[in-house]
């Protein structure tokens, strides 16, 4: 959500994929605003057709609801949008020091102009209401102590998902 990634990006698009019709856009992430950006694209220009929405999930559900994703994902559809689930990207390919695919775990290569990987900032809903249904605390990420326990000794974690307590931190 960077105002200056969001101009680039655009900027970019305006300049080498809309108004190309064999140039081809892979937007690669796992929340609704993976959506939101195939529509921004298309506000740009670029054709439906052009867009390819990747996920590494083998059920794209960018928007818990499960009547209102089925909308939101038949409405990409219909303007043109493809949709890959289970799409977990490995590499890329760039000839000429240009972006010209991406190549998946299946080492299929998907032709690309402009690839946008987004994230998902904090939690995805199903599994913050795992999480909850263990009584782990949450604080905008998982809460671990200095052991990477969480407040039930039987689950560790690690990585981006979380944040040390405060007790953990380092009072200096």
């Amino acid at each position: 959500n960077d105002p200056a990634h969001e101009r680039a990006a655009a900027g970019f698009a305006q300049r080498e994929v809309a108004g190309r019709p064999e140039a081809r856009c892979v937007v690669c992430g796992t929340s609704i605003a993976t959506l939101v950006a195939a529509a921004q694209l298309m506000e740009l220009g670029v054709a439906g057709q052009q867009i390819t929405v990747m996920t590494a999930s083998k059920l794209f559900q960018p928007i818990p609801d499960d009547r209102a994703c089925d909308m939101a994902l038949a409405a990409a559809a219909a303007a043109g949008v493809k949709i890959m689930e289970g799409a977990a990207i490995f590499d890329i390919e760039v000839r000429a020091r240009r972006l010209t695919g991406v190549i998946l775990e299946d080492e299929q290569v998907v032709p690309c102009d402009m690839l946008l990987c987004l994230s998902t900032p904090g939690i995805d809903p199903r599994l913050f209401a795992a999480l909850n249904d263990q009584s782990l605390v949450l604080d905008g990420r998982l809460v671990v102590d200095g052991a990477f326990r969480t407040n039930d000794p039987a689950i560790y974690a690690g990585g981006e998902l979380v944040k040390l307590s405060r007790r953990a931190q380092d009072p200096r």
